[in-house]
C-alpha cells in the first residue's frame, strides 16, 4: 500500500515527541564513588573527570534530591519514578541509602518507585539483601567471562579475586527472591575470545531458567573495533542457543534525549548520560538549586538522528549513543553502527518472536 504522507516528516515528529516522556521520571543515583573493586576499564577513573574518589552523597544532599524528585513529580503529573543505584558501590554506603528510603517515605512517594540496584555483587550483607528482597525489581551484576579472565579484570582494590564471592551471591539472590537478574557481561579485546566458556559454569548451577544476559562493548572515547562487535554477535548466539535470554544494546532510544531522565552525582550534579558525571562542563544542574535549562535543552536536542533521516532503521537507533556522539564532535568524527545494529535486531525480532510460541 502506498502513501502519500510525509514520511520524513512522520520521523520527525515521533523522534521529537520522544522527548518530552515526562511522566515517567528515571534517576540513576551515585550515592556514593567509593568501590571494593578496581576493574582495570572502570570510566571513572578518567583524567577527565572531577576525582569523586572516597566521596559519599551528604545527607543534606540527599535531602535536596528527594524534594527536587518531589517538586519534579508534581509538576509533570509523574505516576512512576524509576531509581538505578549504582556508583562505585552503592552498598558501600547503607546509610546514605537508609536515609533516601525514610526521605521518600516521608514525601509519600515510595509507592510510585520502582527500584535497580547496579552491584559488583561482592559483598551481601544481611542488609543488603534486606534492600534487595524488600525494595528491587531488579538487580545487576557483572561477570566478564569465566572466573580467571573475570579474575583478571575485576579484583578488589586489595587484589583479591572476586569470581567465586559473586556467583555464590548471584545464585543466593535468585534462590531466595522472585526479582529479575541481569548478568552484565562488559566486551572488548582482551576478555572476547574468551567468554562462551562462562556459559558452562552458569549451566552447572542451573540459571538459564533465572537469569538474562546483557552484552555491551566497553565505551570509550575511541569507536568501538568492528571485530569486537562482530564478537559480541557470536558471543550472543552462543548464550540464545544454550537456552539464555539475552539483551543487547542499540534497540532502544538514547535516554539522553528525554526530559525525563537524569543522572545524579554524589553532590548532587545532574547530568544527561552516565558517561558525562564528573565532567562539569556538562552538568544541567543540581538538586539544590534545579535544572539549568538552556544546558539541558542543549543536550537534550543534540538529534543526531536529523543527519540520518534517509536511513531505514533511524527510528529504533535514533542517531546512536548521544554520549558517543557527543564526544566524537571534538575530532570531527562520526560513529554509526548500522551494521551491527542490523545484526542486533534480527536476533531481538527472532527472541520475541520464540518467547510468543512458548
Amino acid at each position: 500500500m502506498l502513501s502519500s504522507d510525509n514520511e520524513t516528516q512522520q520521523m520527525v515528529d515521533l523522534l521529537e515527541n520522544r522527548k518530552q516522556n515526562d511522566q515517567k521520571l528515571n534517576l540513576w543515583i551515585y550515592f556514593t564513588s567509593n568501590c571494593n573493586l578496581n576493574c582495570s576499564y572502570c570510566y571513572e577513573k578518567s583524567d577527565s573527570i572531577i576525582n569523586y574518589e572516597n566521596s559519599n552523597m551528604s545527607f543534606e544532599t540527599i535531602q535536596s534530591l528527594v524534594l527536587w524528585c518531589k517538586k519534579h513529580v508534581e509538576k509533570n503529573c509523574v505516576d512512576e519514578i524509576s531509581i538505578t543505584l549504582t556508583g562505585g558501590e552503592p552498598f558501600l554506603y547503607p546509610q546514605g541509602l537508609e536515609y533516601f528510603l525514610q526521605l521518600l517515605d516521608k514525601h509519600c512517594l515510595t509507592k510510585i518507585c520502582k527500584f535497580t540496584v547496579i552491584t559488583n555483587g561482592f559483598i551481601m550483607t544481611d542488609e543488603n539483601f534486606r534492600f534487595i528482597t524488600d525494595y528491587c525489581d531488579t538487580v545487576q551484576i557483572t561477570l566478564d567471562g569465566p572466573e580467571d579472565i573475570h579474575n583478571a579484570r575485576r579484583k578488589t582494590v586489595s587484589n583479591e579475586e572476586t569470581f567465586k564471592s559473586i556467583l555464590r551471591n548471584v545464585i543466593k539472590i535468585i534462590s531466595k527472591t522472585h526479582i529479575s537478574m541481569i548478568i552484565r557481561i562488559n566486551v572488548d579485546s582482551s576478555n572476547m575470545n574468551y567468554i562462551e566458556k562462562l556459559i558452562k559454569t552458569l549451566d552447572k548451577y542451573n540459571l538459564k531458567k533465572y537469569v538474562t544476559i546483557n552484552l555491551g562493548d566497553v565505551v570509550g572515547t575511541k569507536p568501538t573495533e568492528a571485530s569486537v562487535l562482530s564478537k559480541i554477535i557470536s558471543i550472543n548466539d552462543a548464550f540464545s542457543d544454550s537456552g539464555y535470554r539475552t539483551v543487547m544494546c542499540e534497540t532502544t532510544p538514547c535516554p539522553m534525549s528525554s526530559h525525563g531522565w537524569y543522572v545524579i552525582a554524589t553532590n548532587g550534579d545532574i547530568y544527561k548520560c552516565t558517561g558525562l558525571i564528573g565532567n562539569t562542563e556538562f552538568a544541567v544542574g543540581n538538586v539544590a538549586t534545579d535544572i539549568h535549562v538552556d544546558r539541558l535543552k542543549q543536550q537534550i536536542n543534540i538529534d543526531s538522528w536529523r543527519k540520518c533521516l534517509d536511513c531505514e532503521v533511524v527510528g529504533v537507533c535514533v542517531g546512536g549513543c548521544s554520549y558517543r556522539n557527543l564526544l566524537a564532535k571534538y575530532d570531527n568524527s562520526r560513529i554509526c553502527r548500522k551494521n551491527y545494529l542490523y545484526e542486533v535486531l534480527k536476533r531481538q525480532v527472532k527472541q520475541l518472536a520464540q518467547e510468543r510460541t512458548i
